[in-house]
């Protein structure tokens, strides 16, 4: 047992006081973060009279829930039990301090980026520039392309089911979901047709919640409940209720005055809810408020990756790794060629070096966790989470400032509304996307699914025509140079 402590730590008395001490400041760090964000979000709110900007979205989605909340549940006892490092609670406590101190940095220079960003666009906002452009078709038209979409990428997750003659949820067997998207050599076409599948999805739920898909009604609603039913069988939870999320950001950003503060807290306990009952049923364990409870608190949610980032850091320091140099990254960027055809992705891909630094030989594991700024410290240290901070406060000022202009534009300049909103949470998914080594290939096919939505519908105009003008709800307006007001956010 002695050799489970930290040198550091060592020393009777004294290295126990010592140690207390640095857990209750990092205790201290975790509240106060905690509070700047939660007020960060809060003033964001009272300007903008919006609480789902695409900065509180990310705000909350990829820092408050996944690291400051995290942070006290990632080393309790029962967390450690589900990885198996119960025996190395301080040297894990240690690991998790550092993460902690790495993503307090990071988040502040999203805050000093987003910023700093404002000065740049006052800069910009006098000057006379066209509003965004959306495609020249109509929304019927995007409709069907979205329901075209939707239909093909659940026929290829079907058919895929079918040549593998079991559904994963329906399956007895262990580890049947692994083996399909880790051993099964047409993984790729799975995985791409549930994502084309769930890209369709979110803009018919999105529009059709909104009020503003008023035709093939009965043709969207059947689209859904086939790809909610695909979802479903590949038992996966983030692949199942990542559609509800992203129409529900589409949802409140039009519709701002239904979301308060407490509807908000309410969403997000369900969501969370959701997600373990289903991790409960994945594994036939019998439904339970205590199972409940502790799936919510200590399994594989929102909280359990900033457990698995400490792990991997905790021995990437200890083994003497060297830093990575962006190759983690990379290998996420050249996801669209197979490993087999390219090794180099086979080996720094981020699930497999994570297990390579943890030492688990599992070749049905995913990988483990990651959490925002883990996967840049690995891999170009303190400056790579600096700048990566920085150039995303960047990207969300401009996003937010996107939105802000889509629901106030000119006078009769924007009959696409609702087409302008779905687009800027796509690029928002996107951009999730590319900051975290483990998703950044999960782009590829939600481009895929964007331009054929765009593709299907130019197709469908060829085909059947379409009148021109507004009452012809053709989307794309000639573009109108107009001084855009800066918004104030």
């Amino acid at each position: 047992m002695q050799a489970d402590v930290d040198p550091r730590f060592r020393g009777g008395d004294r290295g126990r006081e010592n140690e207390e001490g640095k857990i209750g400041e990092m205790l201290t760090l975790d509240l106060i973060m905690l509070a700047v964000c939660a007020a960060w979000v809060l003033w964001q709110y009272r300007r903008t009279k919006i609480l789902l900007t695409p900065s509180n979205a990310f705000m909350v989605g990829s820092i408050i829930l996944p690291v400051f909340i995290a942070y006290p549940l990632a080393i309790t006892p029962e967390s450690l039990l589900g990885i198996g490092q119960t025996r190395h609670a301080v040297s894990m406590q240690w690991a998790a301090d550092e993460l902690l101190g790495v993503i307090a940095v990071g988040t502040v220079c999203v805050m000093l980026g987003y910023g700093a960003a404002s000065r740049l666009f006052l800069r910009s906002a006098g000057k006379p520039r066209e509003l965004p452009r959306s495609p020249r078709v109509s929304l019927h038209q995007l409709t069907m392309g979205a329901c075209i979409v939707s239909l093909v990428g659940v026929a290829s997750v079907f058919l895929f089911f079918f040549q593998q003659g079991q559904i994963p949820l329906l399956s007895s067997e262990m580890h049947s979901r692994e083996i399909l998207e880790m051993g099964h050599p047409l993984r790729y076409i799975y995985t791409g047709g549930f994502m084309l599948a769930n890209t369709g999805a979110v803009f018919l739920m999105g529009g059709l919640a909104l009020g503003k898909i008023r035709r093939y009604g009965p043709l969207c609603w059947f689209a859904i409940l086939i790809v909610m039913l695909a979802n479903l069988g590949t038992a996966s939870r983030s692949t199942l209720l990542g559609p509800f999320v992203s129409a529900g950001l589409i949802y409140f950003s039009i519709k701002n005055s239904k979301l308060t503060v407490f509807r908000a807290f309410c969403l997000a306990l369900l969501l969370l809810c959701c997600a373990s009952a289903f991790q409960l049923i994945r594994t036939h364990t019998s439904l339970s408020l205590d199972g409940l409870w502790y799936e919510v608190i200590h399994g594989n949610t929102f909280f359990a990756n900033f457990r698995d980032s400490s792990w991997v850091l905790r021995d990437f320091e200890a083994n003497r790794y060297p830093l990575f140099y962006g190759k983690t990254i990379l290998a996420g960027l050249l996801g669209f060629i197979p490993s087999s055809v390219l090794p180099f992705r086979q080996q720094y891909s981020w699930g497999i070096v994570t297990l390579d630094v943890v030492n688990v030989t599992d070749p049905l594991h995913f990988g483990l966790g990651q959490v925002l700024f883990a996967d840049w410290y690995v891999n170009f240290g303190a400056a790579g989470v600096v700048l990566e901070g920085l150039v995303i406060g960047v990207l969300l000022r401009w996003l937010d400032v996107r939105l802000f202009n889509i629901r106030r534009p000119p006078n009769d300049s924007a009959p696409d509304q609702y087409f302008q909103v779905f687009a800027l949470w796509f690029r928002c998914g996107i951009m999730a996307c590319l900051c975290a080594s483990a998703s950044v290939m999960l782009m590829y096919p939600q481009l895929l699914a964007y331009m054929s939505i765009i593709g299907v519908a130019y197709g469908v105009r060829q085909m059947f025509g379409v009148r021109t003008g507004i009452r012809g709800r053709v989307l794309r307006r000639r573009g109108v140079s107009t001084i855009l007001e800066h918004p104030r956010i």
